[in-house]
């Protein structure tokens, strides 16, 4: 079968594309840093070996789309050059069902990529920080014991902040709290502790002060107290247990983060996260936009060798990659969707390659 064969014929170039696309993006994202550190004597070979293994799956998922690029330019740019895509078309076999198992092929890549990016990645890239910390003798601590930090917004109107200095995984010592209504400042609160109270749900401070203004912000009212339960959500809590970026988080878990931050109403965070979990569903499609456009290409060329198929592969990939950058972050910036930015470049690049094959079918 036609399907069976040109498949059969993918898988090469692809197995190369994956190695050598895998080499290259985690030389630049790790390996010269850990042979910087075994050579400077901070961290074992072993210790190395092991980081190295637990980021390699990151790297894996940069390079299958690249992989399905590189082989479908590859097959099809081989199969014209040898009068094969002639041959086909004398046959009556169009250039679309031509494209048919490269498409089925990146359907499956499509899948494994979207798996790879929910069930391992997010696990192996966590513990190939915490492996790197504890190699160089650096505390990771489980969650976030400084400077915790949380605004609260009504609509767009600031209505609270909350922060402590300290936070040792069950208290959370020199505590600030200001309380804002209609712009102006209400209320000062200033704790040595404050413990969270699950079943009041509340907090519970101790050794306080609490500070009640007037309109023209001078003090009404100074209440010291050495304990006072007040409901201030438990948000910051929450936070400060969370110590892993959005590229560590598959999607449900980055979905329960965002609606913690949403609760901040901090509109730039919220609007970020939204962001990365969209790209999170799109970024697996690329298999498909890269496979038919490296099946119009080769099914085009005649002349093409396979250095010259690598070097156009990089210059696709390179281009792609810098529409993406510049749509996530506008994205992040508010001037596109969520959803505009991360779909975007996938859906544009998918609709070039369908432009191209177009052309090839004529």
């Amino acid at each position: 079968m036609i399907e069976r064969y040109i498949v059969a014929e993918m898988a090469a170039p692809f197995l190369f594309g994956v190695v050598a696309f895998t080499a290259v993006a985690s030389a630049i994202g790790i390996i010269f840093d850990l042979v910087r550190l075994v050579s400077d004597g901070k961290m074992s070979l072993a210790a190395a070996f092991t980081v190295f293994g637990l980021a390699l799956p990151t790297y894996l998922v940069l390079a299958f789309p690249m992989s399905m690029l590189l082989s479908t330019l590859l097959t099809y740019s081989s199969l014209s050059k040898s009068s094969e895509i002639t041959a086909l078309k004398s046959f009556g076999v169009s250039a679309y069902r031509m494209a048919v198992p490269a498409i089925l092929a990146s359907l499956v890549m499509t899948g494994i990529t979207f798996v790879f990016n929910e069930a391992i990645v997010p696990a192996t890239s966590y513990q190939a920080e915490l492996t790197r910390a504890q190699a160089l003798d650096r505390v990771q601590s489980p969650y976030r014991d400084k400077n915790i930090f949380y605004r609260e917004f009504v609509g767009d109107a600031l209505a609270r902040i909350f922060y402590a200095r300290r936070f040792d995984g069950k208290k959370m010592q020199q505590i600030s709290i200001l309380n804002f209504s209609e712009g102006k400042l209400k209320e000062i609160l200033v704790a040595k502790t404050a413990t969270w109270n699950p079943a009041a749900e509340a907090w519970d401070f101790s050794d306080g002060t609490l500070y009640r203004l007037t309109a023209d912000q001078s003090y009404r009212e100074i209440d010291a107290f050495s304990r006072k339960q007040l409901a201030v959500p438990r948000t910051p809590l929450d936070l400060a247990m969370e110590t892993r970026p959005p590229t560590q988080m598959n999607v449900a878990e980055a979905t329960r983060f965002l609606s913690l931050v949403e609760q901040t109403g901090d509109e730039r965070w919220i609007r970020k996260l939204k962001v990365q979990i969209q790209e999170k569903f799109a970024l697996p499609f690329v298999c498909v936009a890269f496979a038919v456009v490296g099946t119009a290409l080769g099914i085009r060329s005649r002349q093409a060798t396979n250095s010259k198929g690598f070097g156009l592969s990089v210059m696709i990939i390179f281009g792609f990659y810098l529409v993406s950058f510049i749509c996530l972050s506008l994205g992040e910036g508010g001037l596109l969707s969520p959803l505009m930015a991360a779909w975007l470049p996938k859906l544009g690049c998918f609709g070039i390659g369908l432009f191209l094959l177009s052309r090839a079918a004529r």
